[in-house]
């Protein structure tokens, strides 16, 4: 891979322009230990009372969720958030008799809910990869644990060794799940174990992984998964890979993907999720990064964009603690002070060819295209029909707090159309094409019996432009007959829906409201509306409601309005962004 020039880094796609953005502001270092120390502090007095300390089997444990259910791995990383904080004690004030037991006591329900075979449980399921991610955080922890002599910290250390040693052969091992962790929760813990433990296996383990190549495409997406939380997770893996292995290359990719992050953006702060292959799938407030990897990326680049990401991170309260690597050692490992903050891009246009996505901003107006042609884990998994896994949603549309979360075309007798590829016209027009094939079943469910045939296959294409301000969508698609249909609008649920003046927000979530069509369709929120026109009307009221494909936050965060049409269809609809007065 090819070095990248930190200092001056180049742009990906084209920036029209930076508009001025409130929230820049800079940070001193002795400000930023001053500020993250005091809400460490509110933290520990939260959630240090919380611990169990009743002499039962979950004595020393903590309830992450308060649902009376008592987690190893959320005590691991607890143990090491606890250790950060007794490593700061000239910012945080505590009690340091109370805190030793606290962390002794958690450590020991740590080692009790660890298997015989080093695995870690969640929700009472044991996994090498919830032992894998929490043994980075520890093995920080037995590192800064070794400036004090004294017995109880050499007890702490003690206990950690033993549970890394043993995790350690549990992630060697590894599960089901390892593959799509594998940065996370195999290699990150096994580069932090071996500074403990120096087993030639563990780096035959991470040189494995590594002759995989990583699959962080050449845009900076995390491709498999396409996810923000991902993104986070994986960053952190090579973040620890190139710590405790002395390989800062390995951060290039960390780097290509907060620059990726960049162009994603949505106009409330928050990043596009529409597009993700993960359960963050269609969330409206999915955080763009964490304060420690885009602090550490501003860092190595100088590049105040990513102090303004960080600072927009900033944490608070609870968020402080809900990082991977307790935040605390990642400032005593990189206490210099980030560059001075740059406003972010707001006006571009961007095609990340790789993942079939589309992301163009022109102030508080932000618009997502994807195609998803497969080839990412739940691809390799058959649905009930038979048939690859795949996105349905092709749109997300955002102006404001106003958000068109999906369109989705649905046509009787299958899921919805998936458009499998996207592809740049001209500047401000793209085609998004999809074909729906016949599904396959056996026959009988028995042996032997023949593979058949089902369903109609239908084609389906998407055009899509800027014309002035408004959005022109041309969807056109036909079959083999005629055939019934629908157009599905996927709206916030906070949004009032109004057509031909009948107001229809108060649709019980994941219910289908039925459109009359023939008139246009006006979304609503705060200072922000969506007018949609074309329209035709309504051919018949069967609700048709896609199933989804893949998880999805869209069913829970947004309500579906349906307009029911008959194949073969030729639509053009405007999309005209209004900002309103009330």
């Amino acid at each position: 891979m090819p070095k990248t020039d930190y200092k001056n880094p180049p742009l990906v796609g084209q920036v029209v322009s930076v508009s001025p953005q409130a929230d820049v502001f800079s940070i001193s270092p002795d400000t930023e230990r001053e500020l993250i120390g005091a809400a460490w502090q509110k933290w520990l007095e939260t959630h240090l009372p919380r611990q169990v300390t009743d002499g039962s089997q979950n004595h020393g444990a903590f309830d992450e969720h308060s649902h009376g259910w008592y987690d190893g791995r959320y005590a691991a990383f607890m143990a090491a958030r606890l250790i950060a904080v007794r490593c700061w004690s000239d910012v945080i004030q505590f009690d340091r008799n109370q805190l030793d037991c606290a962390i002794l006591d958690c450590l020991g329900f740590v080692l009790r809910r660890q298997h015989t075979d080093g695995a870690l449980d969640l929700w009472g399921n044991w996994s090498c990869n919830e032992a894998g991610f929490a043994v980075p955080g520890l093995v920080e922890a037995y590192h800064h644990l070794k400036s004090d002599s004294g017995e109880t910290a050499q007890q702490m250390r003690e206990k950690i060794k033993t549970f890394v040693l043993a995790a350690s052969e549990s992630v060697l091992t590894g599960e089901v799940s390892t593959a799509n962790h594998r940065w996370a929760a195999a290699c990150a813990p096994l580069a932090a174990a071996y500074s403990i433990c120096p087993d030639q296996r563990y780096l035959d383990r991470i040189d494995d992984y590594l002759a995989d190549g990583i699959d962080c495409d050449s845009d900076g997406c995390w491709h498999i998964e396409r996810s923000a939380g991902y993104s986070t997770v994986a960053n952190h893996g090579l973040m620890v890979m190139a710590d405790y292995l002395q390989r800062p290359e390995l951060l290039e990719h960390v780097i290509r993907n907060l620059e990726h992050t960049l162009y994603h953006i949505q106009p409330d702060g928050s990043v596009d999720a529409s597009f993700s292959h993960r359960q963050d799938r269609g969330l409206l407030d999915k955080a763009p990064s964490d304060y420690r990897t885009a602090r550490r990326v501003a860092l190595i680049t100088g590049d105040g964009r990513f102090t303004t990401l960080a600072l927009r991170r900033f944490p608070k309260d609870d968020e402080v603690a809900g990082e991977l690597m307790p935040l605390l050692f990642e400032l005593d490992r990189s206490p210099e002070v980030m560059p001075e903050p740059k406003p972010l891009a707001d006006h571009y246009e961007q095609h990340f060819k790789h993942s079939q996505v589309v992301r163009v901003r022109r102030g508080e107006i932000a618009l997502t295209l994807t195609a998803d042609r497969g080839g990412h884990f739940f691809d390799s998994i058959l649905d009930c029909w038979g048939g690859a896994r795949r996105s349905i949603d092709w749109l997300c549309l955002r102006h404001g707090e106003m958000a068109l979360s999906s369109i989705q075309i649905a046509v009787a007798g299958g899921y919805a159309m998936q458009p499998n590829t996207l592809d740049v016209l001209d500047s401000g027009r793209w085609l998004l094409q999809a074909e729906r094939s016949h599904w396959q079943h056996t026959q009988h469910f028995r042996p032997g019996w023949p593979i058949v045939e089902a369903g109609r296959p239908v084609n389906c294409g998407i055009d899509v432009c800027w014309f002035g301000d408004a959005l022109k969508i041309r969807i056109k698609a036909h079959g083999e007959v005629d055939h019934p249909a629908a157009i599905c609008f996927w709206v916030n649920n906070e949004a009032t829906v109004v057509e031909t003046n009948r107001a229809m927000n108060h649709l019980a979530e994941c219910k289908t409201g039925q459109l009359r069509g023939g008139a246009n369709l006006r979304l609503h929120q705060s200072f922000h509306a969506l007018e949609i026109s074309g329209l035709p009307s309504a051919a018949h009221q069967m609700s048709m409601q896609p199933e989804p494909t893949i998880p999805t936050a869209v069913t829970r965060n947004s309500t579906c309005y349906s307009l029911g049409l008959v194949l073969p269809l030729d639509l053009e609809l405007t999309i005209l962004p209004i900002s309103t007065s009330e």
